[in-house]
């Protein structure tokens, strides 16, 4: 069991690599031995601040030399960390629900409320720990905490939960990514810090696997472009540019990043040029389109690497660098150390269990090209894995199950009692439902938590998402449920492309050549442009609760069972009828999706096994969720009919949106499926008729 302090990287960095750049902006560069040496100067000011072991030390700063000193001066100093993203405008109530001693952050962040602090100065900002830089000849500073003690507090993703990562976790999560196959992070190497420092994706994935080998973290000189409602080309461009120019001027080598900057780069000129210095491109967050996949090999020669992650793992679970090479909507295979299996996090997990290299087609550290012959039979293991470890059934694709992790880089429950972490076998149970292809590589489809029960069959929202971005008129899309007259109903809110008018008989007649009726949504409405995170994730949940306000319709009510009841929030106006489409509709509601047992049996006379969907899930590697508020689009007209409609504005262009325009080939076969087009299995559900939807 690793018993070492997150700091203790640092100390080591300096003395491996003292002289070697740490951080590098335009303006400055720090070494590893200025950075170890202003660590020193800042734990000692934290604790000459009244701070002692675990006091938790909010920080909200954006990504930067200061950040990263920040953090790592406050694992020095025995303290438990929160960095939360500048954005939030909430700091006095994270403060107060964490019992924060001291915050750092810029003018706008104000000292804790509420509570009793237990520093004598609750509050710094950036320029304070700017002056941790020049600190000459500070004491060393040793600290006492490690292992299992708390080191950081992470939001979990779509929920206020906050978890609790220990120095463990986040030791044991660096040492699984430099094991890495094909990663091989280099002395030499310098990775763009484009992920936000304040996400575990910017800090554990990105910015700490440098410190034991000696790289640097180039830090862009970008714009304050981020939440999900930035708009306007301008901003957009200059983060672009910044990115660009950093790669070119620093000579980047590794770009980790998620779906939204490589669509971003995709609209720039000369990127072959741009990135020559690149040899490794990574991404994560959120599903890399396919197309977008395309583009950037065709556009550069190099593929990109996608992975998966959550919060409680403290860093990536999985990735297709420990394949021979990526491919889309595959998320690869389980780093060294980790296990996955589905079904939960107890007995009740079915047969489809992997190993950390499950039986990817070559190239897993430890386990050579072998492939396991039948179910349950090992290739020879690398010592990271347990006796327990199993494997799948090989010889066909696994049913989709919820995915459940066992490492050392688990967390160790939510703050503040550790509730709800890893099981007595050392379990814990995501909120990500995925499967295993042939090759023994995880795909991942949806969260269980945002399926939609359509007339008693599972519907997983980005399959439906999916087939509309292959509509050359579909920029984004959100495919949610809402309540409706007998049930609960699909409504895909669209982001046309530029220039382009779909309307709701285009987008019904594409669907219908995709999936099966009951997939299909029952109305569409067009807007400029949809919410997401700072790193390009959609936030489905805040698209639910603004379409379900706008139709007057109250989410914590039950569906209507009487035909053409609405429920309506008192003093709502009126919602008219739409006007129909000529689409036979089915209407779906939704059901307590908790008890995932029987998710992969499939309905008969769909598509078969062979042709399933194979889609990427949201990564929930990357925790805060950006709370801003979103431009007003048009006067939309109810969302909850059971008939569809296009509400667009005929003229409505999209210049805010980070997605690439998709271009796909709406050709059917003569089986009424798009080439390629494949469905995920469904479940039927025999408890719909008595379901009371939310």
């Amino acid at each position: 069991m690793r018993t070492g302090n997150v700091a203790d990287l640092l100390r080591q960095a300096a003395a491996d690599h003292g002289s070697r750049p740490a951080l590098i902006t335009d303006s400055v560069t720090h070494t590893w031995a200025d950075l170890d040496r202003a660590a020193d100067a800042g734990a000692a000011a934290l604790r000459a601040a009244g701070l002692t072991a675990g006091s938790r030390l909010l920080i909200q700063l954006p990504t930067s030399p200061e950040l990263a000193l920040a953090l790592l001066a406050g694992a020095r100093a025995d303290l438990i960390v929160v960095p939360t993203d500048p954005a939030r405008a909430d700091t006095s109530r994270i403060a107060g629900r964490v019992q924060a001693a001291l915050v750092i952050g810029g003018p706008q962040v104000s000292a804790p409320a509420g509570f009793e602090t237990e520093a004598s100065a609750p509050h710094m900002t950036q320029g304070d720990i700017a002056q941790w830089w020049s600190a000459e000849s500070p004491a060393r500073i040793d600290p006492t905490t490690g292992g299992e003690d708390i080191a950081m507090l992470a939001r979990a993703s779509r929920s206020d939960k906050a978890v609790m990562l220990s120095h463990r976790a986040l030791l044991a999560a660096v040492e699984m990514i430099n094991n890495t196959t094909n990663l091989n992070l280099q002395t030499d190497d310098r990775v763009l810090q484009a992920l936000p420092l304040f996400h575990l994706a910017g800090f554990a994935t990105t910015f700490l696997p440098l410190a034991q080998v000696g790289g640097a973290a180039v830090i862009p000189q970008t714009p304050q472009v981020t939440g999900p409602n930035v708009s306007g080309t301008a901003s957009w461009t200059g983060y672009t540019d910044s990115v660009l120019s950093a790669i070119h001027d620093h000579h980047v080598t590794v770009l980790p990043g998620a779906p939204a900057l490589y669509r971003l780069l995709l609209r720039a000129e000369s990127l072959e040029r741009s990135l020559a210095s690149v040899r490794l491109m990574t991404s994560g967050a959120s599903p890399l389109n396919p197309q977008d996949f395309a583009a950037m090999k065709a556009k550069t020669g190099s593929a990109v690497w996608e992975g998966y992650g959550i919060s409680e793992g403290a860093s990536v679970v999985a990735t297709t660098l420990m394949t021979k090479s990526p491919k889309p909507r595959s998320v690869g295979v389980p780093l060294p150390g980790i296990e996955i299996r589905f079904g939960g996090g107890g007995p009740e997990a079915n047969d489809h269990s992997a190993g950390q290299a499950g039986a990817a087609e070559g190239g897993v550290r430890g386990q050579g090209d072998q492939k396991p012959e039948a179910k349950n039979q090992r290739p020879k293991q690398s010592g990271f894995l347990s006796d327990d470890a199993r494997f799948a059934d090989f010889d066909d694709e696994s049913d989709p199950g919820r995915i459940s992790i066992r490492g050392e880089n688990l967390f160790s429950g939510y703050w503040p009692d550790g509730a709800g972490g890893p099981d007595a076998d050392g379990w814990f149970a995501t909120a990500d439902v995925g499967y295993l292809d042939p090759a023994g590589e995880l795909h991942l489809i949806d969260r269980a938590s945002e399926t939609v029960t359509v007339s008693g069959f599972t519907v997983y929202p980005r399959e439906v998402e999916s087939a509309l971005l292959s509509h050359p008129y579909v920029r984004d899309v959100a495919v949610i449920g809402l309540p409706g007259r007998v049930g609960t109903e699909l409504v895909a809110v669209i982001v046309a492309s530029r220039g382009t008018t779909p309307t709701a008989d285009d987008l019904a007649e594409h669907v219908a050549t995709l999936l099966p009726a009951f997939k299909r949504p029952s109305a569409y409405h067009v807007v400029p442009i949809l919410p997401r995170t700072e790193l390009g994730r959609l936030d489905r949940d805040a698209v639910r609760e603004e379409w379900a306000a706008k139709a007057g319709i109250d989410l914590r009510l039950p569906p209507p069972r009487a035909a053409g009841l609405k429920v309506v929030t008192p003093g709502a106006a009126p919602i008219a009828p739409l006007p129909p489409l000529d689409k036979p509709q089915q209407v779906p509601e939704v059901i307590d999706v908790s008890n995932l047992e029987g998710l992969g049996s499939r309905l008969p006379g769909v598509h078969g096994r062979s042709q399933r969907s194979r889609m990427d899930t949201d990564d929930d590697l990357f925790g805060e969720d950006f709370l801003g508020e979103q431009p007003e689009p048009q006067s939309q007209p109810h969302a909850a009919d059971s008939t569809a409609t296009n509400t667009a504005d005929s003229t409505a262009n999209n210049t805010a949106d980070s997605t690439a325009n998709n271009t796909a080939d709406r050709t059917a076969d003569n089986t009424g499926q798009q080439p390629g087009a494949r469905n995920f299995p469904t479940k039927r559900s025999d408890s719909h008729a008595d379901d009371d939807g939310q």
